[in-house]
């Protein structure tokens, strides 16, 4: 039901389907069937039967019909090349997908489609239908790539309005906020159980206009809660919990589910159980109706085997156990979860097809450059005394291209240094806890009923001794079936543990440095509650895309930070009046490099180690508090994307490391 009316708002938003009453009745959507099937019937196959197909489909009320609808306008749309119309029918069949890795792919295509067209409606909605996919199937830094991106085109796009004089017909404003993004951000932290990053951007959607959109008041003041819950502040929590369903209930009842559920985790964490008990099995009933809140329901459903099981209800114990199974079964089946995963290697090999190409003409360019460089010495050796210029020219192209065939040496080598198991030992740990969930709880099934066998044994009473070893060995065989279970799991992670992280993408150097400044702040106030800090950035707002890494050049950032943070609390220790420790980020656009420049006013570096910093296994730190690896890994990254890497320094005063990338 939240997909369709998802699908609706961008409708109406897109200017495809008429903005009525919601509650208009049967005979007034029959007669608008009726005029739309007239307007199919002509076949004049222009953009107006495109949107007759799009508006049928909205029409209907199951979901095969709807995609049968939007399938026959996609056709149509790509036949008379209706871009608009083609993206809105892909992207409709995206959203009415049971599939994760269908929806997804679907999505994929509507995004470019829009894309293509610079339909700023479509490429927000898109995206906000991708990250929600991928957080439901377990994808959350896929998710988190497309609430940033979205973030960032609404904001950029309202300020580009607000400068017009004449604002155009149809802003995002309208539709879409930049609080939108903020609550799926917070949400998506909340899930990865990194609090800090979620509490700061709820704060933000929060402090948004959100004008008449209650539905993000509400939702905003439900994450609050969640995440009070999860730091143990419950009187907090329950407030909020109670503050959000009663806006839930007024403006926006389908969201009364999710609340429903953070109650049932409160009460059960605060000893409550009954009331918990009551909360989940309101949301736990929802999956037989069809509802997709799937993070809830798993949450309701984990929540009642946890009560039960303490209560010692073996009967109730068992049944929500079995419950729990099938739904992660149907929502994160290994098909599934194989779906998403085909369709992240379709779109890498897609872009390792498009480098692979680039690469093949850059390749050619060079050996023909080559060739012409050599051909050129020949002449010079011949006829010197007539062209001593050319021959110096020739010269600089032929060092050129030696260069840029180092360049690419280097890269390859770096992307195979910096290949990771991380991605690897996660998928196993995601993939492998539900099936040895089972097996411990099994486990202590039996050993309860071990127990109590022995004292039927001791009564004689052999009927229940009988009985009781029944349950035993069927418990038994629920064990090594789960224990198979993840055998088979770790082999088949095994199998597709080979992964590339070495390839460029368009990245915005100015959110990736804001990001990774404030993930390291965090990071260093969770580990030192009293770390007080300035923090002043300048970025270049001329600073456009540029192609990279974003994981390497994202482990510089965090190790000039952290470098950063660790040298000004050391000069803090020293107690000097007036010092406040500050660190200073900036990024400036010079010709064609890219400067980011980490800056901060801790003791700097002696000038007898200066040549050192960037060796292998050599640090100041004490024993335990540094490898010394830190900044030679970021001088093999920086030059392996053809930059450099350099600083400045005085020592008692300040240190400034200075990333130059070719732009």
């Amino acid at each position: 039901m939240k997909i369709i009316l998802f699908i609706l708002l961008f409708l109406m938003n897109s200017g495809l389907l008429a903005q009525t009453d919601p509650a208009q009745d049967s005979l007034f959507n029959h007669r608008l069937s009726d005029s739309l099937n007239a307007i199919v019937d002509l076949q004049k196959e222009n953009s107006n039967e495109v949107t007759a197909l799009i508006e049928l489909s909205a029409l209907e009320n199951d979901n095969e019909s709807s995609i049968r609808y939007a399938r026959k306008g996609l056709i149509l749309a790509q036949k008379i090349n209706d871009k608009k119309g083609e993206g809105v029918c892909l992207f409709i069949i995206g959203n009415l997908q049971n599939s994760f890795g269908q929806s997804i792919q679907y999505t994929l295509s509507a995004l470019k489609v829009f894309e293509s067209i610079q339909d700023f409606t479509g490429i927000v909605h898109s995206l906000l239908s991708l990250q929600s996919n991928y957080r439901d199937a377990g994808y959350y830094r896929n998710a988190l790539e497309n609430e940033f991106l979205g973030l960032h085109i609404v904001d950029v796009n309202n300020l580009r309005n607000s400068k017009n004089e004449l604002r155009p017909p149809f802003s995002i404003a309208d539709s879409v906020t930049g609080a939108a993004f903020l609550v799926e951000i917070a949400q998506t932290y909340i899930l990865m159980k990194q609090l800090d990053s979620a509490m700061f951007y709820t704060h933000r959607a929060m402090e948004e206009k959100l004008n008449s959109a209650k539905d993000l008041k509400e939702f905003s003041t439900y994450l609050l809660a969640t995440i009070q819950e999860k730091e143990g502040n419950y009187s907090a929590a329950i407030n909020n919990y109670r503050m959000a369903l009663e806006m839930a209930v007024f403006y926006y009842p389908i969201d009364t589910l999710q609340i429903y559920s953070g109650m049932s985790t409160y009460f059960l964490h605060t000893g409550n159980y009954d009331s918990a008990i009551f909360y989940a099995q309101k949301v736990a009933k929802a999956w037989k109706f069809g509802n997709s809140e799937t993070k809830n329901i798993l949450e309701a459903a984990g929540n009642l085997v946890s009560i039960y099981k303490l209560k010692g209800n073996k009967d109730s114990l068992i049944r929500y156990i079995e419950y729990n199974q099938a739904l992660n079964d149907s929502f994160y089946s290994k098909s599934k979860d194989r779906e998403v995963q085909g369709v992240a290697f379709n779109e890498r090999l897609n872009q390792e097809e498009i480098h692979s190409a680039q690469e093949k003409y850059k390749s050619k360019i060079q050996f023909y450059l080559l060739g012409m460089g050599l051909l050129a010495l020949l002449i010079i050796a011949g006829l010197q005394w007539r062209s001593n210029l050319k021959q110096q020219k020739s010269k600089m192209q032929i060092e050129k291209a030696f260069s840029e065939l180092k360049t690419t040496q280097t890269q390859l080598i770096q992307s195979e240094k910096m290949a990771s198991l991380g991605e690897l030992t996660a998928g196993i740990a995601h993939e492998i806890q539900n099936p040895l969930n089972f097996v411990n709880n099994f486990s202590e099934i039996n050993r309860d009923l071990a127990e109590e066998m022995k004292r039927e044994i001791v009564k004689g009473n052999l009927q229940e001794v009988n009985e009781i070893a029944d349950n035993i060995l069927l418990n038994e065989e629920k064990i090594l079936h789960h224990g198979k279970r993840a055998d088979a799991i770790v082999k088949g992670m095994l199998q597709h543990s080979k992964i590339n992280t070495g390839i460029k993408e368009p990245v915005n150097i100015n959110l990736l440095t804001e990001e990774y400044l404030r993930i390291a702040y965090h990071g260093e106030n969770a580990k030192h509650k009293d770390f007080r800090i300035e923090l002043k950035t300048d970025f270049d707002p001329g600073v456009q895309n540029i192609q990279t890494n974003p994981q390497d050049l994202g482990k510089v950032l965090l190790n000039l930070y952290h470098n950063a943070f660790y040298y000004v609390a050391q000069k803090r220790k020293s107690n000097l009046v007036g010092y406040i420790p500050t660190i200073f980020v900036s990024t400036k656009k010079s010709g064609n490099k890219l400067e980011i420049k980490v800056k901060d006013n801790g003791n700097g570096i002696p000038s007898r180690i200066m040549d050192k910093i960037f060796q292998p296994f050599f640090t100041t730190k004490p024993p335990g508090q540094g490898t010394g690896l830190g900044l030679s890994l970021s001088y093999d990254i920086v030059h392996a994307h053809g930059g450099e890497i350099k600083v400045q320094t005085r020592e008692g005063e300040f240190t400034e490391f200075t990333v130059v990338l070719p732009y």
